[in-house]
């Protein structure tokens, strides 16, 4: 059949259809019908590389540590520590005056940026290079001290960037919300629909507080 010949019906399914059946992932093919999960998953894949005589051998080389994406979960570590410390009382004033539960705060998966020179200071601690502090853009903004602000993860939890908001009802629209300097939010799924706390699970955040309050600090 030629390829002009073809008409799709609505969007493509993942994998390939089985007659009178569903679409099946050829993971779960050589899977023997379920989808694989963990050394399952890399197995698949390895048998579906050497049937298509594509070579296998990269899957089993150690992939290099992200150290911006470390150096971002490292410095997010820090917001949430400071949100729940002296130093975030006015973040949680804020957050009950929104409608978030006071007792819900410390686990909400919400930070407060911490002063720069001891954020620096921690981050150099844990092994960062003052240049890689500098590229990760973290401290390049001096008004993000003292603001609420979450960690914009991607679909494996990863970090892709940080937003802050301020707490002062005087601030402007305009700089209400501050996004991290140089991070792209262009392929990032919906904000909250990845978890970025290490303690929950990798698809979904549960949230303790009301959508309707999260609808409200995002607009407000």
């Amino acid at each position: 059949m030629r390829a002009e010949r073809v008409v799709a019906h609505g969007p493509a399914p993942r994998g390939f259809l089985v007659y009178g059946g569903e679409s099946l992932l050829w993971t779960a093919y050589v899977n023997g019908g379920t989808i694989p999960h963990g050394p399952d998953f890399v197995r698949a894949v390895r048998e579906i590389a050497e049937r298509a005589g594509v070579d296998a051998s990269p899957i089993d080389c150690p992939q290099p540590r992200d150290r911006r994406a470390d150096l971002l979960r490292e410095f997010f570590d820090l917001c949430r520590r400071e949100l729940t410390s002296e130093r975030g009382a006015a973040a949680r004033a804020y957050l009950e005056r929104r409608g978030f539960p006071g007792g819900a705060i410390a686990d909400s998966g919400l930070g407060v940026a911490p002063v720069s020179a001891e954020a620096s200071r921690l981050l150099e601690r844990t092994g960062h290079r003052p240049s890689e502090i500098a590229g990760a853009g973290v401290l390049a903004d001096s008004r993000w001290p003292s603001r609420l602000c979450g960690a914009w993860c991607d679909g494996y939890g990863r970090i892709g960037t940080l937003w802050a908001r301020a707490v002062d009802d005087a601030a402007s629209a305009g700089t209400r919300y501050l996004y991290l300097r140089g991070a792209s939010r262009t392929n990032l799924p919906p904000y909250g629909i990845s978890a970025c706390s290490p303690d929950r699970p990798p698809h979904g955040m549960r949230l303790p507080w009301s959508p309707r309050a999260m609808k409200e600090l995002r607009n407000g």
